[in-house]
């Protein structure tokens, strides 16, 4: 995670953002793929990677991080 210096004294949290490298050369889906077990159904794209206690965020549906590469999310 990211936190941008304070400008003036003021929390520039607007600038902050979470950085996830994938360091393997296959595709990481940020969401349940398993919509054919049964109880999950297509409801399960809903289900996605999370973050708690020092930062809450959702990453949101649908989100892959290609092979070998990064990918940056603002948090607001």
């Amino acid at each position: 995670m990211y936190h941008p210096p304070d400008i003036g004294g003021t929390d520039d949290y607007l600038d902050e953002y979470i950085e996830l490298h994938n360091i393997t050369a296959t595709n990481v889906p940020l969401h349940c793929t398993f919509t054919n077990e049964i109880g999950y159904g297509l409801a399960a794209v809903t289900n996605t990677w999370h973050l708690r206690n020092a930062v809450d965020y959702d990453f949101p549906t649908n989100v892959t991080v290609a092979g070998c590469r990064t990918a940056a999310r603002h948090l607001i």
